[in-house]
């Protein structure tokens, strides 16, 4: 197939599925996008995986940029631009050199965008941010995971910027004249539920927020997720992590969606 017939049928799938609207879970479509011989089927589910905007719709949508079909590979490249998560960018950076002309353009108009929007981010910071975990023992990975997402998702907050764990919070403090704020993560219920016919994991993560210096308490936020699972997937090694990973990103997620005003009123801005 000659490149231009190549970028003529991309486009024409994309027209084509790029207008029908989501449908399915993220799991439901990430198992489409991995495993439905049909590329067609592939290409709409990766393409509704963007407009889900699900943080964990990175995962399935990076690994479709190695699918066999270009189609596809497009397809995943600008449902990464679609969602906006800038965990995509190394991802879609490796896959620059793609053996694809139509997808290689797509790639570099993915990158160019959430470069964008990172730098429109970036402003000078009026916040620093110490993130830290409320235990007092040895971290577990549930922990490390959440502490991960809830970094990620604060330094995505414009005017807010979280400290390197290395980075003493009083000499950072002196350098830059801006206030801190301790942010301390909690999981307070992670578990598999049965809801009926139905298994359920359900996450709950809770955050304390305290002014500095002294670290009094200035505000609480709680976040909730929940995920439906298949009997087979909650017997998956592999499956059953990758769930409760979703399930902690989307309760730090619903948790964020007040950290601005809490930060701010702690850091009394």
């Amino acid at each position: 197939m000659t490149s231009r017939l190549r970028a003529l049928v991309l486009g024409a799938g994309l027209m084509l599925i790029g207008a029908a609207p989501p449908r399915g879970t993220v799991n439901e479509l990430s198992a489409r996008l991995e495993h439905s011989a049909d590329f067609r089927v592939r290409v709409q589910a990766a393409l509704q995986l963007g407009k889900l905007r699900a943080p964990q719709s990175v995962r399935p949508l990076s690994n479709a940029l190695s699918d066999s079909s270009p189609s596809v590979r497009a397809a995943a490249a600008a449902a990464l631009k679609i969602l906006g998560d800038p965990r995509a960018l190394p991802p879609l950076r490796q896959h620059k050199s793609d053996s694809s002309e139509p997808v290689r353009a797509q790639i570099r108009a993915s990158i160019r965008a959430l470069e964008a929007q990172g730098a429109a981010k970036r402003e000078p910071p009026k916040v620093l941010i110490k993130l830290g975990n409320g235990r007092t023992k040895q971290q577990s990975v549930t922990d490390k995971q959440v502490l991960a997402a809830s970094r990620n998702r604060l330094d995505s907050l414009p005017g807010i910027q979280v400290l390197p764990d290395d980075e003493e919070v009083a000499k950072a403090a002196e350098k830059q004249d801006i206030p801190v704020v301790l942010v301390t993560t909690h999981v307070d219920k992670l578990m598999l539920e049965r809801d009926g016919s139905d298994l359920v994991y359900a996450a709950r993560i809770e955050y304390l927020v305290h002014s500095m210096p002294g670290e009094a308490l200035a505000a609480r936020l709680a976040g909730t997720a929940s995920e439906s699972a298949s009997e087979e997937e909650a017997r998956d090694r592999v499956k059953s992590a990758e769930l409760r990973r979703s399930v902690l990103d989307a309760a730090v997620r619903s948790a964020m969606r007040n950290a601005p005003r809490a930060v701010f009123a702690a850091a009394k801005l």
